[in-house]
């Protein structure tokens, strides 16, 4: 009899111990956990600011108003240099694509939401300068 209570205590005891070292069962706040790796440090950013340029709105065939954009790139700081060599690739890239983008994202009477055409722009910029681009901010968006 003896030996069925020590046979039992001893299993119940494994049980216990096999379920805290799966992180499973009232033991397991009690053995030490490894330490979750902390994030990487976020990338030093540089702002480079665009100059304003316009692409036309057509209502037909004609031209309907301009839209105005005035851009800010944020970059990673290491690659400043290659992407404002690239800046006039993308400012005619950003050109052509809107030029689709806006008939089909724009009402007629309304401009396009600020959020989407900075996330358009930016699939544009990974296209032609890479990931190093890491947010367009739309400073401002206007019709003429």
């Amino acid at each position: 009899m003896i030996k069925l209570v020590l046979g039992v205590v001893v299993l119940i005891g494994l049980a216990a111990g096999g379920l805290s070292l799966a992180g499973i069962g009232p033991l397991a706040h009690l053995l030490p956990r490894e330490t979750e790796a902390a994030a990487p440090a976020p990338p030093d950013l540089a702002a480079i600011a665009m100059e304003t340029f316009g692409v036309p709105l057509f209502a037909g065939d004609s031209v309907r108003s301009r839209l105005l954009l005035n851009l800010t790139l944020k970059v990673e700081r290491q690659h400043q240099d290659r992407v404002e060599a690239y800046l006039p690739r993308l400012q005619s890239a950003f050109v052509e694509s809107l030029l689709d983008y806006l008939p089909r994202h724009a009402a007629e009477s309304e401009l396009p939401e600020v959020e989407q055409v900075a996330a358009h722009l930016l699939s544009v910029a990974h296209r032609v300068a890479g990931t190093a681009v890491r947010a367009v901010e739309v400073r401002h968006l206007f019709a003429r």
